[in-house]
């Protein structure tokens, strides 16, 4: 005999959410952040019952992370920029016939809501992607000097990422799987890390030589694009790796668009507040209470701890240079001035066959290379000491032009720079080339971040 099938009104379903938030940690919608980038996108855009359950997380966290309207300029004091999209119909259904009997619609969402949160594995209208990408250390880069990009800023210079990578070999950095997603023209996404501000950014193709991808550069982890694009999103942690023009063509001489990005505003006391993943605390089975501070997720502890076989004295080197450090972020410093004041910049080098890329410029390379170079030893040390790192690549700045108000971006600007995550905060940028300018931190002034002043 069938079983027979549970039926939930529109309002039973509210009254069932309402005592569900109720026991539900507010630290928690933090998660729910991640649960939002990984598949508002793509999802159905008609549920009444998700739409109130978001507007009930966002009332849950009113307090310190306000909801903020999609205006350009305007800080960013919080991640929740607008309601998430819900899941498909086909794939509530199927959930609704599933669970029936005794078993309460506040358990549903539970699970519902756990499931995902760990495998971020939520069905998405497109299939996984298999873009290639990958930045292979193998001699001298070949540039030019062209005028590759013009950019107005609301925020003065910024270097403009392209991609991030997580997997390293020795060789070549690449990019685990990715699932892509579409994201609508000035759709929001969401902040993987607090506090942000919003940069927004006019981007002008000037010329296309040396650039035959379909990247959206952006200053920052990318908000959103004033035309539809595709997200690249990491399978295994839910981030954001890429934005790439929607119907994937390389850029074209003329291509003009308007990008946000998310910057993180951060400043040094705050990142050193944040230790080391192995000092951070852990969960036990099964915890379901708030969230520490400092907690780190395992699925980026996977992601960006990630090593092959290096030569035992790059970690002995790395862990000489941080001795005096006592912070996870003064290590990271550490690192950083270590190559910014040990070695020289230049492109005119040669890399020893099959030579793994870290040691060879530790203890091979006379001191001398370039920023594919630094950015890789640096995040490899990083990871040596525990550190969550990865390399991203773009453009600097470029060059300002007073007469034009642009930032004028040459294929000579092409660049490699490295990021550690710090939980809570975020990806964070760090500067290991030698002549490059340092990213500037926010300032505090009387408990209030100040960005300094720039063009």
């Amino acid at each position: 005999m069938k079983e027979h099938e549970q039926h939930f009104s529109p309002e039973s379903i509210d009254q069932l959410t309402e005592r569900f938030f109720e026991q539900l940690p507010a630290q928690d919608s933090r998660l729910i952040a991640d649960l939002y980038l990984a598949y508002t996108p793509s999802a159905e855009e008609n549920s009444r019952s998700l739409q109130r359950i978001w507007s009930r997380f966002a009332q849950v966290q009113e307090h310190r992370m306000p909801l903020q309207e999609d205006h350009p300029g305007v800080p960013v004091p919080g991640s929740f920029q607008g309601p998430p999209q819900p899941l498909p119909r086909w794939s509530r259904r199927s959930l609704w016939r599933r669970l029936s009997g005794g078993v309460t619609v506040a358990v549903v969402l539970l699970i519902v809501l756990s499931w995902v949160l760990l495998t971020h594995a939520l069905p998405m209208q497109n299939p996984p992607t298999t873009y290639a990408a990958s930045l292979t250390l193998d001699g001298g880069p070949r540039l030019n000097q062209n005028i590759v990009l013009l950019v107005k800023s609301s925020e003065g210079g910024q270097n403009l990422a392209a991609i991030s990578f997580d997997t390293y070999d020795g060789h070549t950095w690449r990019t685990a799987a990715v699932s892509s997603a579409q994201l609508p023209a000035n759709k929001r996404t969401i902040s993987e890390g607090l506090p942000v501000h919003l940069v927004t950014q006019q981007i002008t193709v000037v010329n296309t030589t040396g650039e035959q991808q379909p990247y959206i550069f952006g200053a920052g982890q990318i908000a959103s694009v004033d035309q539809p694009t595709t997200l690249l999103i990491d399978k295994t942690t839910g981030r954001q790796v890429a934005v790439l023009r929607n119907n994937g063509r390389p850029l074209a001489t003329g291509d003009h668009y308007t990008v946000q990005s998310y910057i993180s505003s951060a400043d040094i006391a705050m990142l050193r507040s944040i230790p080391l993943p192995a000092e951070a605390p852990t969960l036990p089975p099964h915890y379901n209470g708030p969230l520490p501070p400092a907690y780190y997720n395992p699925a980026i502890l996977r992601a960006y701890l990630q090593l092959p076989k290096i030569d035992p004295r790059v970690k002995a080197l790395a862990l000489q240079l941080t001795a005096k450090a006592h912070t996870m972020y003064d290590k990271a410093v550490a690192l950083e001035i270590y190559f910014r004041t040990s070695f020289t910049y230049s492109t005119n080098i040669n890399l020893s066959p099959g030579a793994e890329a870290t040691a060879w410029l530790l203890f091979q390379s006379n001191h001398s290379a370039f920023c594919n170079y630094f950015a890789t030893a640096m995040a490899v040390m990083a990871r040596e000491l525990g550190m969550p790192a990865r390399v991203v690549i773009g453009y600097t700045s470029g060059t300002f032009d007073a007469k034009g108000h642009n930032w004028v971006v040459h294929g000579s600007d092409a660049h490699a720079w490295t990021q550690v995550y710090f939980a809570g905060y975020g990806w964070i940028n760090f500067e290991p080339s030698p002549g490059f300018a340092l990213f500037v931190r926010p300032l505090v002034t009387n408990g209030i971040n100040v960005l300094p002043s720039r063009p």
